[in-house]
């Protein structure tokens, strides 16, 4: 006798399992967010000790100018090579796909501000995860470069600074520019090429923007090196004389948050001038690899 099977078929089907799971959806980015915010942590105290790494984060600081400097040292810890980064979404509408194995990166993005129970204001985060373009199907993995006229491009510069710059023959054998607080003023060697008097000026314009009351040379040459960097890096001026090997004294006493300071403060001095210069060239909010304001941040 054949084997009745029908009660099988009359069985209450299981209930469907929702992949949506809100609760656990919240803490997984809770918990996301967290090992963002520590591995930013650890990436500022990284590169207080090593000329390397503040290299590679000053590289990825040039190319997106307008990400704040937790996401650069998060790129500059995980894809420091990176030239465009879109999550899945970004890539799509562009009808890109992501290449199997890839799993992207972890960046912050602005979530709502909220009121603490301290009744402060208060700017909650959230997690978004991109994909840089090498790890994508797209066809064209490089973004032209874009050459600039080294007359036009030293005058966009030495526009931005907020006192006279002049050339002057009787300098010290050793200073080929300098800023004088006494005099407000900016005064470089005659005769060197484009490269030196870009990177140069650049160093001392950051000097003279900020000389007031609390100004100190020594506080700002380091601050004034790491923007001058980033500047040559941005405009695609060569930066092989820049030397990096005293950030280890420089900064082997600050703790995360101060390094972080730090940076931040880099990074608004080299975004003041180039905003400055995208203007005179013709080039602002043209940043070929920049994501919107209110995506990654």
């Amino acid at each position: 006798m054949m084997e009745n099977y029908n009660d099988l078929l009359t069985e209450t089907a299981p209930a469907e399992q929702s992949d949506y799971d809100k609760a656990s959806w919240k803490n997984r980015k809770k918990a996301e967010r967290e090992e963002a915010f520590a591995r930013v942590a650890d990436a500022a105290l990284q590169i207080s000790g090593s000329p390397t790494l503040l290299q590679n984060y000053l590289n990825v600081q040039a190319q997106f100018g307008r990400y704040s400097i937790n996401n650069c040292l998060l790129i500059a810890t995980s894809k420091p090579e990176g030239t465009a980064f879109k999550d899945f979404d970004g890539w799509k509408k562009e009808g890109i796909s992501i290449a199997k194995g890839e799993t992207g990166i972890v960046l912050l993005i602005l979530g709502k501000t909220y009121i603490a129970k301290d009744d402060t204001e208060k700017q909650s985060f959230d997690t978004k995860r991109v994909f840089d373009i090498s790890q994508t199907t797209a066809l064209h993995k490089a973004a032209p470069i874009v050459k600039y006229d080294p007359r036009v491009l030293l005058k966009a510069l030495l526009r931005q600074a907020p006192c006279k710059v002049e050339a002057k023959d009787d300098m010290n054998p050793k200073i080929n520019a300098a800023y004088q607080p006494n005099t407000k003023s900016i005064v470089v060697r005659p005769g060197m090429d484009a490269p030196d008097i870009f990177r140069l000026v650049a160093h001392e314009i950051v000097h003279a923007m900020h000389d007031g009351e609390d100004y100190k040379w020594g506080d700002w040459s380091f601050r004034a090196s790491c923007a001058a960097y980033i500047l040559c890096k941005r405009f695609h001026v060569s930066v092989d004389a820049f030397d990096f090997s005293n950030v280890k004294t420089v900064c082997h006493d600050k703790n995360a948050a101060e390094m972080q300071a730090e940076l931040n403060v880099i990074r608004d001095a080299a975004n003041k001038i180039s905003g400055g210069m995208e203007q005179k060239l013709g080039t602002k909010n043209r940043e070929r690899h920049a994501e919107r304001r209110n995506e990654t941040r």
